[in-house]
């Protein structure tokens, strides 16, 4: 399937993001802590106010807690540990749904359909990422952390990329091999 994409989203849909994808699982999975500690930009003053209101409206939806100071220590509490391994794994689930779909299926609207899931997921993630960051930490790139360039900027770019594949700025897909052609199969 993967011979049938434009080359630039079948370059970094199929190569470039799953080496990303793997690269996320194992932070959390190998470094739990340094993961945790690194979502957020450098610590300024302005990210920690940003980020604790951020995180005052958020909980004060979901619980009566609101207005606690929730931010990540140099220290994760058990809870930011497990949800910290359970994102890796997520991580390698996506690497492997990817995998499977890109490298088995030779039906192009299954493609598009997993590259729109992904496109959707994109802007769940940006949009909670930013939400906590606040505006000043995401124009401050200056302060971003490896982790955050990763959360932020690569998912920005294969944003970019999917909508320009799908809305069809990246050229048209290729024909599957041994589809039919004029009644007879192509290569015949």
């Amino acid at each position: 399937m993967a011979a049938q994409l434009p080359p630039i989203p079948r370059y970094l849909f199929t190569i470039i993001e799953p080496i990303s994808l793997i690269a996320g699982a194992l932070g959390p999975l190998l470094d739990p802590s340094g993961f945790v500690t690194n979502q957020l930009p450098l610590q300024s003053p302005a990210t920690i106010a940003s980020a604790t209101s951020a995180l005052a409206r958020f909980t004060s939806i979901f619980s009566q807690q609101s207005g606690k100071q929730i931010l990540a220590s140099a220290h994760p509490t058990p809870y930011e540990h497990i949800l910290s391994l359970q994102l890796g794994n997520e991580y390698f689930l996506i690497f492997l749904v990817g995998l499977f779909v890109l490298r088995t299926t030779n039906e192009i609207r299954v493609v598009r359909a997993f590259l729109w899931a992904c496109l959707i997921g994109d802007v769940g993630h940006l949009a909670a990422t930013g939400a906590l960051m606040g505006a000043e930490s995401l124009k401050d790139v200056g302060s971003w952390t490896p982790v955050v360039w990763g959360n932020i900027g690569f998912t920005v770019l294969l944003f970019v990329v999917r909508v320009a594949y799908l809305s069809g700025l990246l050229g048209a897909d290729g024909e599957q091999s041994g589809r039919k052609t004029k009644g007879k199969v192509k290569g015949s």
